[in-house]
């Protein structure tokens, strides 16, 4: 049993996001969208090496052995920390003025979804089954979702940014978690 790709924000999308913004500059304070955009690609190429090499780690549709259980229960512990430093990263961007706002709220959402995956990466620890595990993380689809649901918004601000730049650029708001 892979960990629920559901409960783990989607590498590309942060790809697609930090890559549609690219435009006008502003002052010679702040980043220009362009430089915006160059920075967080950045970050998001390192986040995807890393968790690429969580992946590596997890079986697809493997024996339901205890050694496979407590590989999956540490693989939610290490997705928690890649997501959580990835944010980190990505809060030092100084985003430019015409995106600073839902860029914020970007990261506000992403955050909270990623807080919610350490709580979910906690909880995982006490399971003994792989049954177990299934009923917890079906016991989180409720707040997930509406976790999901704030980010998606998030995510179509700055997709709105991008379009009223007349920047060709899908994304991936609505891209299934």
């Amino acid at each position: 049993m892979k960990p629920n790709l559901r409960l783990l924000l989607p590498a590309g999308l942060m790809l697609l996001l930090l890559g549609t913004i690219a435009a006008a500059c502003t002052s010679d304070d702040e980043l220009t969208l362009e430089e915006f955009y160059q920075q967080g690609e950045a970050i998001a190429d390192d986040f995807e090496v890393q968790l690429d090499e969580v992946y590596e780690g997890i079986f697809d549709d493997g024996p339901e052995t205890d050694e496979n259980l407590e590989a999956e229960k540490a693989a939610f512990g290490e997705f928690a920390a890649v997501y959580d430093e990835f944010f980190d990263d990505l809060a030092t961007l100084n985003p430019p003025s015409e995106a600073e706002d839902a860029f914020d709220e970007f990261l506000a959402a992403g955050r909270d979804l990623a807080e919610f995956q350490e709580e979910v990466a906690d909880s995982v620890q006490g399971v003994e089954s792989f049954t177990e595990l299934g009923g917890l993380l079906d016991e989180s689809e409720a707040e997930l979702e509406a976790l999901e649901a704030t980010y998606v918004a998030s995510c179509q601000s700055l997709q709105d940014i991008a379009d009223a730049n007349s920047i060709v650029a899908d994304v991936g708001c609505a891209d299934e978690f």
